[in-house]
């Protein structure tokens, strides 16, 4: 086999106890300092992992919604937010400096929305 490269090595970013239940989506900042993780406990978290131990910086909640993915947005000014609410999946967009929350809709799709980018 030829080697055409090697892959830098890796590093833990740490570990936080964020959910009660599964993890639907992670997303990760550019710069490696923000981590949005997207829980099925009806709760988007946003952690400032510049910081150890990581430290919660915001939260999205929304009552009975399974949150399946989550993805910054170039600027990392906003994120993109999918889950699954009555039975629809359901997107907003969250920025979360102001906390202000954009429903862009609902939309009949009974599997959800595995990832968004």
């Amino acid at each position: 086999a030829t080697v055409v490269g090697q892959l830098p090595p890796t590093r833990s970013y740490g570990s936080v106890v964020a959910h009660q239940g599964l993890v639907g989506g992670v997303a990760i900042t550019s710069d490696g300092r923000l981590v949005a993780s997207a829980g099925v406990d009806s709760v988007v978290r946003l952690w400032d992992f510049s910081e150890s131990p990581p430290k919660e910086v915001a939260k999205f909640p929304s009552r009975g919604t399974e949150f399946s993915a989550v993805a910054f947005a170039p600027n990392n000014e906003y994120l993109l937010v999918s889950g699954i609410n009555r039975g629809a999946t359901q997107l907003w967009i969250w920025e979360h400096n102001s906390n202000q929350i954009t429903d862009l809709g609902t939309f009949a799709a009974n599997n959800g929305c595995s990832a968004i980018a």
